[in-house]
């Protein structure tokens, strides 16, 4: 993702749609100031097929901020893929 920012809750879609629900882990909730209810808008680049690379965004509900426990919150974890035959 390029970004995110953190929105008032009363903050909604597009005609009063409700945006879908985001689950934060503590990290990005404490680095966003983002708690549930509030929304967050997700900036994602996405290529078009003319070969175009285009900013989109997306309105995101936080529904809950779930902790970083067991490896999840390791930060020395050094996660190898294989590489492809």
């Amino acid at each position: 993702a390029a970004g995110a920012v953190a929105s008032p809750a009363g903050a909604g879609g597009p005609a009063g749609e409700e945006p879908p629900p985001i689950w934060l882990n503590t990290w990005t909730a404490d680095d966003l100031e983002a708690a549930p209810g509030d929304v967050v808008t997700l900036q994602y680049y996405r290529w078009e097929d003319a070969g175009a690379l285009v900013t989109e965004t997306a309105d995101c509900r936080v529904a809950a901020v779930v902790p970083m426990e067991g490896l999840a919150a390791d930060r020395e974890i050094v996660v190898v893929e294989a590489a492809d035959p």
